[in-house]
């Protein structure tokens, strides 16, 4: 699998990661990553089970030749003990959400190395105003970080920002202080994703005309929702 090819954007699907078939679904509709995300999209009462079940996503996303990763929640509310059920598994990467400080990820490394998941790269979510005051620090930190994901939902709310979907035009300059820093660092920049999944024919516009906006800044990985936003540019 290649990931930031020079003339397309990667597609980073978040789903839940309790249901087996609409994550093997999501595999052959060909994303580039499946992230089974527990923090936000599986229910709490399922998290032990998408971790139980983790290393079977990771097996049906193999089949369809797209790599699965995997977001726990924050290490003081439920990640640590997610680390301990996901010892055994090999995520493509790990996501951390609501990264603020670099000690966060330095915290994250240790405790990864204790569950046997030392050699995982780690991808950091940005998604406070905390978070993007502190980004030269974040993404220089001795972690190995192999992406960063702009939590643009969350970072709308922290910034006092319109509602969406008007939010990803409002937070232009945010995201590409964000891409700037990362390719500083050698590190993917994610861009965060469009949040309307309605079927119009204006929201499916400003949807092409962001992903437009994301690829001409230089963006080359893009966070989704669903399937139906898996990118399709014509360069």
């Amino acid at each position: 699998m290649t990931i930031s090819s020079s003339n397309t954007i990667d597609s980073w699907l978040f789903i839940a990661g309790d249901d087996l078939d609409a994550i093997e679904k999501a595999a052959k509709a060909s994303p580039t990553v499946i992230v089974i995300d527990l923090e936000e999209f599986t229910a709490k009462e399922n998290k032990i089970l998408a971790c139980e079940q983790f290393q079977q996503a990771v097996t049906l996303c193999q089949q369809n030749e797209v790599a699965c990763a995997i977001r726990i929640d924050a290490l003081s509310n439920g990640g640590a003990e997610q680390l301990l059920l996901l010892g055994h598994t090999k995520p493509y990467a790990l996501f951390l959400p609501q990264v603020e400080t670099s000690e966060q990820l330095l915290l994250l490394t240790d405790a990864m190395t204790q569950c046997g998941l030392a050699n995982t790269p780690i991808v950091p979510t940005i998604e406070s105003h905390a978070g993007t005051t502190n980004l030269e620090a974040i993404m220089s930190c001795p972690a190995n970080i192999l992406a960063a994901l702009l939590g643009t939902g969350d970072l709308s709310t922290s910034l006092g920002l319109s509602k969406e979907p008007m939010r990803m035009e409002m937070m232009r300059p945010q995201r590409e202080t964000f891409l700037a820093t990362c390719l500083q660092h050698s590190i993917i920049a994610i861009d965060g994703p469009w949040p309307d999944l309605t079927e119009s024919q204006k929201n499916k516009s400003d949807y092409e005309k962001d992903l437009a906006f994301s690829y001409q800044s230089g963006f080359r990985s893009k966070c989704i929702i669903d399937i139906k936003q898996i990118p399709k540019l014509e360069t």
